[in-house]
Order: C-alpha cells, then sequence, then structure tokens
C-alpha cells in the first residue's frame, strides 16, 4: 500500500502540480502569487489496502495581505475546503 501511493504520488500528483508552479514539501504542495498562497495537501486515507488506495487533497489560501497587522493567524489559511476524490468501484 505504501509503494502504490508513494507511486502515485511521485508519477502523477507531483508532476501536475509542478506543471502550474507549485514546490512540494513532505505531502504539501505550495505557490505564492502575489499576496495569496495557495496549499495543497495530501492526506492518505485511513483503511487502504494493497489493491486499493485513497487520499483526501486538502486546499487551503492564505492571504498576507490580510495578515498584515491584523490579529488573524498568520500561519492557517483563512479558507479552507477538502476534497474527496471517489475510488474507482464507486465511479
Amino acid at each position: 500500500m505504501q509503494e502504490l501511493f508513494k507511486k502515485i504520488i511521485n508519477t502523477e500528483v507531483k508532476p501536475l502540480f509542478a506543471k502550474h508552479g507549485y514546490s512540494k514539501k513532505d505531502l504539501n504542495f505550495y505557490k505564492a502569487d502575489g499576496n495569496l498562497v495557495y496549499k495543497f495537501n495530501i492526506q492518505r486515507a485511513k483503511y487502504n489496502t494493497s489493491n486499493q488506495v485513497q487520499f483526501y487533497v486538502n486546499c487551503g489560501v492564505h492571504s498576507t495581505e490580510l495578515a498584515e497587522g491584523s490579529l488573524l493567524n498568520r500561519v492557517e489559511p483563512y479558507w479552507r475546503t477538502y476534497l474527496i476524490l471517489p475510488a474507482e468501484s464507486e465511479k
């Protein structure tokens, strides 16, 4: 399961984000664009098996402009959502 997950990340996910200008650290992909920082995090699903690998895509946007001189958290994104991708058998 771990090897299949790594293969999916390295052959599918990482090239897709790199193509769009994202840098990678662990399972996090970042891209700064002016005052906005976009973050995507890949999170393994809890019940993966050797035959089926699922993962969640967590998305966030951080505004450096909003964070300047405010009491807003400077690290956490101001907008966050979660995508759940269906397994092949569920499509």
